[in-house]
């Protein structure tokens, strides 16, 4: 069964995906609405790797976690970072092709 911060992690999760994907096919913003969508990734990605061991060793949720804090961080402070859209690119395909094969 999952553990509450587990099930809380795929809570904001699922929130930010769907709101990510309104805001973006919708075509539509609000004042606040990158800070919110910075906070829930970032909320979203600590949670999933504070589960690190429940997820026995799952590469693909660690790279998850980790590309969700990196997103937050990136649209809440001014970084930059040469070619940290392509990192992040290749980090977000890796995440998700080993989640698809469950590693």
């Amino acid at each position: 069964m999952f553990g509450l911060t587990k099930r809380l992690a795929m809570l904001l999760l699922s929130v930010w995906l769907i709101a990510s994907g309104l805001l973006s096919v919708a075509d539509i913003g609000f004042q606040g609405a990158t800070l919110i969508l910075d906070l829930l990734a970032m909320a979203a990605g600590i949670l999933i790797l504070l589960q690190w061991e429940s997820w026995s060793a799952k590469i693909g949720m660690i790279l998850l976690g980790a590309w969700l804090v990196a997103q937050g961080l990136l649209g809440l402070l001014p970084i930059s970072i040469q070619s940290i859209d392509v990192i992040l690119g290749l980090a977000a395909l890796a995440a998700g092709i080993l989640i698809l094969l469950k590693r």
